[in-house]
């Protein structure tokens, strides 16, 4: 518990890079499936129609259904994984010291107490 109050150190809950990866793998897996499946359904009606398959409106439904499916997938384990960590991959991408600094001097003026209090409210 005392980590997690600590803004700097990373706590051991993290998901395991494993079970990460294997939930990566099903997505990405699961994305290629559906999309290979419909491309070759797709393939047959258009061998069946012809041409005529361009004005079915199920076509169009199918394509729509499709990459919908796709996106939310996909927007889903990205998602994931961004809120997971919002401030990107590097650690050198945000001013970790600055904003430290900048906590720790509020945190201690906090536990001060009455010399942050506005002078209408001092007795």
């Amino acid at each position: 518990r005392a980590q997690a109050n600590d803004l700097m150190s990373s706590l051991d809950r993290d998901q395991p890079f494993c079970y990460a990866s294997l939930c990566g793998l099903l997505v990405q897996s699961n994305l290629l499936i559906m999309t290979v499946w419909k491309g070759v359904m797709w393939s047959t009606w258009f061998w069946t129609f012809g041409n005529d398959i361009f004005i079915q409106p199920k076509f169009y439904t199918d394509v729509l259904t499709l990459y919908a499916w796709n996106v939310s997938y996909a927007s889903l384990y990205n998602l994931g994984y961004v809120l997971h960590n919002p401030f990107g991959e590097r650690r050198l991408d945000v001013a970790h010291e600055t904003i430290g600094e900048g906590i720790r001097k509020l945190s201690i003026e906090l536990m001060e107490g009455e010399s942050h209090l506005p002078p209408s409210s001092k007795a």
